[in-house]
């Protein structure tokens, strides 16, 4: 009792004091609510069950912060302090098993409590508004706290759900975005949520710099969506999937598949345990026999699929059980709210939101803490800045990987041009003589997400312009590369600061740019390189580029674009030798939506490092003009 009234006393005052272990649910290093009985048992197809244990990560190389959704059953329309049960719970449901790949911090604070909800949504409140108040603020000042204190420049995912993604969302918001803080988030998880995006767009809307994540080795992106059952979309009023403004939705991003498309789903679903709202569901039997599960949680491979979805009803993440009478598992899952009511069409799968996709947060949480540990930490370090506080950007710089070959994912192959072989096709007569030096190294790719989503006949042309390399690429040419092409040729640039002025110079064909930092108006005339229009957001210079003709490509591998794209370039350093490139292509001529390309670029370090001189025009000459001779040569 003597212990309870005095946390009861240091929580009893305005601001939180985060110093103080009792205002967290889970910190390193300790025994508290994220060092819980986190065992599965897996339920093949088959009815074969398996127990799964779980092991917490005893050196994670980057943390967690959790905030956690409304749970409170105080009395009052906010809770108080003390950690209940039904925090815990959503601790052990939606945020302990990240310790599998991360170091926990989850705090509480004094959320609107179901009870403050409820008044929120009944007919005479103006609305439900989470994200401001005395909850944002505890938040605060335990992000303040953490930071200052706990996080020593190591990466951070956040994650919330329902409440806690709002509060989150309001917290990057005015904390993160594009400042240098930024460049620790290594991802935000705001599940359960309506986060807004322009429609068709991955950044914009809530967030100025921060985008979605498409691929599970992209970092300091946001994953973000609410699940329905596929069998009973969203009713007109529902709360989530949906967000104000008509050129802006609701962002949905897949754990499972980021890219795109339907995948299974690797749930951790409840077993003996309980929903994040509610007791026990006692009504759940995970086999038709009845077999008794005794761990907290199921899994049930197979069972579950899931893909985003838009429409006139919302954004969303659309779940589909692939229910089979004829094996011994269930044929269904639990998590609804108010089963057979309007309310189940109103919340869809709240309560499970996080469940649906643990295993899928999972990885994607690994494979992002490798990118952001392996390539990213390991070049961080005081970047240069000028006299104004900017990044400096000054020096020679250069791309490395294969991209110029074929900016998507491709095996190596034998050559870039082709004929008909006895057998299989064989190098084209003009390139055969090149043996290996003709070939094309194979690439992992620098597009998000994989593929560039053209339109059929954009597509039809990119694979006529790869069937006629040879007559088409204007690299053979030694026309200028265009953008972002000129950035990942195997060519040095050097960039130009100063604090009224930005240029460019490719060793390429002797390609140039002059950077307007003051907008100069709509480019006069369409050319290879564009018209480039360059402004700091933070940290992060950014380009847009518009103006172009339609006669470059973004690689050997005939990708192409028309005169009607614009590119917006982000350079982010990383370290003082490391820039972090990014582009996004708008073309809606040629692309179904905006895509981007990310790659570092590396700065040249010895002392001699100069710009070579590459005026290929003179190398050309016989190619293109060679048959104007009077008496032509021999072949």
């Amino acid at each position: 009792m003597i212990a309870l009234l005095a946390v009861v006393a240091l929580f009893a005052r305005d601001s939180v004091p985060y110093a103080s272990g009792e205002a967290w649910l889970c910190r390193p290093g300790r025994q508290d609510a994220c060092t819980v009985d986190l065992s599965s048992t897996v339920i093949e197809t088959s009815g074969r069950l398996t127990r799964e244990p779980f092991v917490a990560a005893s050196a994670a190389p980057i943390d967690c912060f959790y905030v956690y959704p409304t749970v409170s059953r105080d009395s009052g329309d906010h809770s108080d302090m003390i950690a209940g049960e039904e925090e815990r719970n959503a601790v052990r449901q939606q945020f302990a098993r990240f310790a599998e790949v991360c170091q926990p911090y989850a705090p509480l604070y004094r959320q609107v409590s179901l009870k403050g909800l409820g008044v929120m949504l009944s007919p005479q409140s103006t609305g439900v508004v989470l994200n401001r108040g005395q909850g944002y603020d505890d938040v605060l000042a335990a992000w303040r706290h953490y930071l200052a204190h706990d996080n020593r420049g190591r990466g951070v995912v956040l994650i919330g759900h329902s409440q806690g993604a709002m509060i989150l969302e309001a917290l990057i918001k005015q904390e993160i975005d594009g400042t240098p803080v930024e460049a620790r988030v290594v991802s935000a998880m705001l599940l359960g949520s309506s986060v807004a995006v322009p429609k068709g767009k991955d950044v914009g809307g809530a967030f100025r710099s921060m985008r979605l994540c498409r691929r599970a080795d992209q970092v300091g992106c946001i994953i973000s969506f609410a699940s329905f059952r596929a069998t009973l979309p969203p009713s007109p009023r529902t709360l989530f999937g949906r967000v104000r403004g008509e050129e802006m939705e609701a962002a949905c991003t897949n754990p499972a598949a980021l890219g795109g498309g339907s995948a299974p789903l690797h749930a951790y679903l409840t077993g003996a345990g309980a929903l994040i709202a509610g007791g026990p569901d006692q009504s759940l039997r995970w086999t038709t026999a009845g077999t008794p599960v005794t761990t907290p949680f199921v899994s049930v491979p197979h069972l579950l699929t899931a893909q985003c979805v838009s429409d006139e009803r919302g954004s969303r993440l659309d779940v589909t059980v692939h229910a089979d009478s004829a094996d011994p598992r269930a044929d269904d899952i639990g998590g609804d709210i108010g089963p057979g009511t309007p309310a189940q069409a109103q919340w869809g799968l709240h309560l499970i939101d996080v469940n649906l996709v643990m295993g899928d947060l999972l990885t994607v949480v690994r494979r992002q803490s490798a990118a952001y540990v392996t390539p990213t930490m390991a070049v961080r370090g005081p970047i240069l800045r000028t006299a104004s506080g900017k990044p400096d950007l000054n020096g020679i710089w250069q791309a490395l990987g294969s991209a110029n070959y074929d900016i998507e994912p491709h095996m190596a192959r034998g050559a870039m041009a082709w004929r008909p072989g006895p057998v299989s096709p064989v190098p084209a007569r003009d390139v055969v003589a090149l043996g290996a030096v003709g070939a094309v190294p194979a690439g992992a790719g620098v597009v998000t997400g994989g593929r560039i989503p053209y339109t059929p006949a954009a597509l039809a042309r990119r694979n006529e312009n790869r069937a006629h390399w040879l007559e088409r690429d204007p690299e053979i040419k030694c026309y200028l590369p265009g953008l972002p092409r000129a950035t990942y040729m195997p060519f040095p640039f050097q960039i130009f600061q100063s604090e009224r002025s930005m240029f460019v110079v490719y060793e390429y064909a002797g390609a140039v740019r002059n950077v307007y930092l003051k907008d100069p108006g709509p480019p006069q005339v369409d050319t290879w390189m564009g018209q480039s229009t360059g402004a700091w957001d933070g940290d992060t210079f950014v380009v847009t580029v518009n103006g172009f003709n339609a006669d470059s490509w973004f690689d050997r591998a005939g990708n192409h674009h028309s005169e009607a794209m614009t590119v917006v370039e982000r350079y982010t350093m990383l370290g003082p030798d490391h820039i972090q490139y990014e582009a996004t292509m708008e073309d809606p001529q040629t692309f179904t939506h905006p895509w981007s390309i990310r790659l570092p670029l590396y700065r040249h370090i010895e002392p001699d490092a100069r710009l070579g001189q590459f005026k290929c025009v003179e190398f050309v000459e016989e190619l293109l003009y060679g048959r104007l001779r009077k008496t032509p040569l021999k072949p």
